[in-house]
């Protein structure tokens, strides 16, 4: 093979690189950030996440409800789309938290760590943790509504997502009537039940 032939076929192979290379660049910007069915979670965590995904020892617990109680924290992620063709076009997310008037919460880095999936095993099947800057860690300190902002920034644009969650006052356990010993369906204790109380 002379030496013309061999530089026209490293010139074509060039092109085709260019070009495969420009096709997924466009690709990636055709993607609509509305694509990555975002949402914003508060994640539970059990004592058994502790031990399968060895977070430290003494990271709390949270039921990763909706209303939750004051002082006790919301362990909040962003699951997008499990395609990672689609998640790969995330480049940023920027939080931010509006909470009730005279509070001082403000989100923090969530202790959880990239090898902890998303909390359902079904949901595992449709969703993942935003590998950027997916998660966050909220403790309120007063009774409220705390709405909590993801502004998320890919390649084909911005969307965002948001959740409002309510915190309450807990009271503990107690007993409906000291003379009543019965158990309290669900609650598995005798005539004690749990209270998240909201004060107005």
């Amino acid at each position: 093979m002379n030496a013309k032939k061999r530089t026209g076929m490293a010139q074509s192979c060039l092109l085709t690189v260019a070009l495969l290379s420009m096709a997924t660049t466009l690709s990636a910007a055709a993607i609509l950030p509305s694509s990555l069915n975002a949402r914003i979670v508060p994640r539970p965590v059990t004592p058994g996440d502790v031990t399968t995904y060895g977070l430290p020892a003494g990271i709390e617990v949270s039921g990763g409800l909706g209303t939750f109680a004051t002082g006790t924290p919301a362990y909040l992620e962003v699951e997008v789309t499990i395609s990672n063709v689609y998640a790969s076009t995330i480049t940023n997310i920027t939080w931010t938290l509006t909470p009730p008037i005279g509070s001082s919460a403000a989100l923090a880095a969530s202790p959880l760590t990239a090898n902890v999936p998303v909390f359902l095993p079904s949901d595992r099947l449709v969703y993942q943790v935003s590998p950027v800057k997916g998660r966050m860690l909220l403790r309120p300190d007063l009774v409220g509504d705390y709405t909590v902002n993801a502004a998320i920034g890919a390649t084909g644009g911005t969307t965002n997502v948001s959740a409002t969650f309510t915190v309450a006052t807990y009271l503990g356990l107690s007993l409906r009537h000291p003379w009543d010993t019965g158990n309290i369906s669900g609650l598995g204790g005798h005539g004690s039940r749990k209270h998240l109380h909201r004060r107005h």
